[in-house]
């Protein structure tokens, strides 16, 4: 599923970008503590000192948590 060249953020391996928009990029990851594929969302560079980015996207994380429980 991944190679030895993913990236890596964390506990995550990065497989392949699957969008971006204004603030995030979206890339299918492997959760490699859980052992399976998921979606990630992360904010980019330019956008982590932004506090109403962070907050806004903070809020859509709690509210796709909710969504998906």
């Amino acid at each position: 599923m991944s190679t030895p060249s993913s990236p890596r953020l964390g506990r995550y391996e990065l497989l392949e970008e699957l969008g971006r928009g204004g603030f995030a990029v979206v890339y299918r990851a492997l959760d490699t503590s859980l052992e399976r594929v998921i979606a990630l969302k992360v904010l980019k560079p330019g956008w982590t000192d932004d506090q109403k980015a962070v907050q806004r996207f903070l809020r859509e994380a709690d509210l796709t948590a909710l969504v998906f429980r």
